[in-house]
């Protein structure tokens, strides 16, 4: 794992910490229509100088962010408690194949 998404995840760069992963998987929207899943839990101290989110594809090529209200994408970010915040991106599922990917970037 690349150190600045370990970091991200708050995982220690000294131990295999497989259980922080980003988990996806599929949802039906309320209307039915089908959509993906893409959550993690993320370090608040990390918040405060990278930005954490989450791109979504339909080719591996190009990427797009993922931005709440925009395209049907659904964000909810949760506080755990004051070191740890929960992300949870739905994207609908508008192509033959959908993916998604944890975006971290140093402001």
């Amino acid at each position: 794992m690349v150190n600045l998404i370990e970091y991200a995840l708050g995982g220690n760069p000294n131990e295999y910490d497989l259980h922080i992963n980003p988990v996806h998987g599929y949802v039906s929207l309320p209307n039915g229509s089908p959509a993906i899943f893409f959550e993690f839990y993320y370090s608040v101290k990390a918040e405060s100088h990278a930005y954490i989110g989450v791109d979504y594809s339909t080719d591996f090529l190009t990427w797009t962010m993922a931005v709440d209200g925009q395209d049907g994408v659904s964000i909810t970010i949760t506080s755990i408690d004051q070191e740890t915040k929960h992300l949870r991106a739905v994207i609908p599922w508008v192509a033959t194949n959908v993916f998604a990917r944890m975006h971290v970037e140093i402001d």
